[in-house]
Order: C-alpha cells, then structure tokens, then sequence
C-alpha cells in the first residue's frame, strides 16, 4: 500500500503530477501549433495555385493580345492597299474622262463638265497637301 511517510514524498507527488499536466499541455499546445502549421500550409498552397492560374491568364490573354495585334496590323494595310487602289482607280478614271471631254467638248454633258471640275480641284487640293 502506497505510504506517505515524509513531506518529501508530498513534493515527488506534486512534482510528478506538475509534470504530467506540463506534458499534457504541451501536447495540447502543440497539436494545435501543426494544425494551425496545415491550415497555413493549405491556404499559401490556394493562394499559389491562384497565382498560377492568373500568371495562366495574363500569358493566354497576352498572346491573344499578340495575335490580335498582328492581325490588326495586317488588316489595316491591306485596308490601305484597297483605299489607295481606288483612289487610283478613280483618279485614273476621272482623268480619262478628263480627256475625252477635251477632245470633243461638243459631246460634253453638264454631269461630265462637273466631274472634270471636281477632278481639277481635288488635283489642286492634293497638290497643296
């Protein structure tokens, strides 16, 4: 049977009981310490992958800027082409009928007249541009 002979086996009793609450609670206490260690763990893991998948985006989103910037450039010179063809064209027509007036002003009519003036003022308007 367990006899407590001296005020010193009081003091191994207490002791030894401090110790093992002491040891209970740095168990708790670190139990608790890994758990909230894994929740960081887990939410810098989330934040990463959502920094990924943006760095993902922004890349896709660039190239597709890229792409559309190509695309765009190359329509507006072909855009250019067409407009300049035209205008030649237009120009070239205007100057035949210019001509052909010229060579026979009887057969003018007043539509051919005004077409030929307004072909000579806009030959002026591009000359002083």
């Amino acid at each position: 049977m367990f006899l407590i002979n001296y005020s010193q086996d009081i003091l191994f009793v207490v002791l030894a009981f401090a110790v093992l609450w002491l040891t209970v609670f740095i168990t708790w206490l670190m139990y608790y310490l890994i758990m909230s260690a894994k929740e960081i763990y887990r939410a810098a893991r989330s934040v990463k992958e959502q920094v990924d998948e943006m760095e993902k985006m922004i890349t896709s989103f660039k190239q597709k800027v890229t792409a559309v910037s190509t695309y765009t450039v190359l329509a507006g010179q072909v855009a250019s082409k067409v407009v300049d063809f035209f205008r030649s064209e237009i120009t070239e027509s205007e100057t035949f009928k210019i001509k052909k007036n010229k060579q026979s002003p009887a057969r003018a009519s007043k539509k051919d007249t005004k077409i030929a003036e307004d072909s000579e003022s806009k030959d002026f308007m591009q000359a002083e541009l």
